[in-house]
């Protein structure tokens, strides 16, 4: 996930069920998923295929950069499905339920013994499939939670857009491999299990599994420098815009839903000192980040931890 066209804009935890008729088959699935592929993959484990039909083919709000960290039904949304292709007598097989899903984006893996290859291929190639591990072979159980560490972020990618396309349109830091990798190093570090991109010049919105709120700016010389004429623009004083045109610091607008530079704004209270600068090729970054640079009411947030606690699947 540390290319710019794999990083999505927005991305949060979401249910990933795994379904098949042996209990069995379940239970090693439920033991074996590894820790990176949890952190984003809520997982149920189903015995029947039907009823996951109806989960998969409902309606969902879309991925919105500032309301969805309030929407309590976001974890519910479904990223993908891992399914055996043999579900037994009276249900439908993997495939079928793989085609009848209409959602393109939900990632479709299939975990089984019997399911034939030409079939397999036939599905990837109609968009129906994004993998198939048989049960057998060594390792399955691992193959089967790496492509599901993989499945959210490609499923994140297709609904909200990736960091690639907005940074070319937006001429920003997230066009970069090299701030790429920084991002992905702090999700990581820091145990960020949900981020939002607010506006294509590069503010994000991070949270933690217990709602801790994190904000990011990432800004070239060229976007301070036109900050810097917009705050004057907009009656800055001086020294709000020499900071910027000097890149010493950034101005981080607390709301997550108004990134505009109005003459409204109180310009103390929205000046950072940049944090670092990652400098690379032929452009430099100046970030910005911490915990209290942007303001959403915690309160009314159902974070992944309490999701957790009220789903223990």
């Amino acid at each position: 996930m540390n290319s710019p066209d794999k990083m999505p804009c927005c991305m949060h935890p979401v249910t990933f069920p795994c379904v098949d008729d042996e209990h069995k088959s379940l239970l090693d699935l439920a033991g074996g998923i590894s820790l990176p592929a949890l952190r984003y993959a809520l997982c149920r484990f189903q015995l029947r295929a039907e009823e996951m039909l109806e989960l998969a083919n409902a309606d969902y709000a879309p991925v919105d950069p500032v309301r969805t960290i309030y929407n309590d039904k976001r974890f519910d949304m479904p990223g993908g499905f891992v399914l055996d292709y043999d579900m037994g007598k009276g249900q439908i097989n993997g495939l079928e339920f793989c085609a009848r899903v209409r959602r393109s984006s939900i990632r479709r893996i299939t975990w089984s013994r019997h399911l034939p290859n030409e079939d397999a291929l036939k599905a990837v190639n109609k968009g129906q499939l994004h993998g198939s591990v048989k049960k057998d072979a060594r390792h399955s159980v691992q193959e089967v939670s790496k492509l599901i560490e993989q499945a959210i972020p490609a499923f994140f990618c297709q609904e909200t857009g990736t960091f690639a396309k907005v940074g070319e349109q937006a001429d920003s830091a997230l066009k970069d491999p090299l701030f790429v990798k920084w991002f992905a190093e702090l999700l990581r570090a820091r145990d960020f299990s949900e981020h939002y991109l607010l506006d294509p010049a590069g503010t994000l919105m991070l949270a933690g599994p217990n709602k801790e709120i994190y904000g990011l700016r990432a800004l070239t010389a060229r976007q301070l420098d036109k900050e810097a004429e917009q705050a004057q623009k907009c009656g800055a004083p001086n020294y709000v815009a020499q900071s910027l045109k000097n890149h010493d610091a950034a101005l981080c607008l607390p709301r997550p839903d108004q990134q505009q530079i109005t003459p409204e704004i109180d310009w103390l209270k929205c000046m950072y000192p940049i944090t670092e600068t990652l400098s690379g090729g032929q452009q430099a970054y100046f970030l910005c980040h911490g915990a209290n640079l942007l303001v959403v009411d915690t309160g009314k947030v159902f974070s992944v931890a309490q999701y957790r606690e009220a789903n223990p699947y």
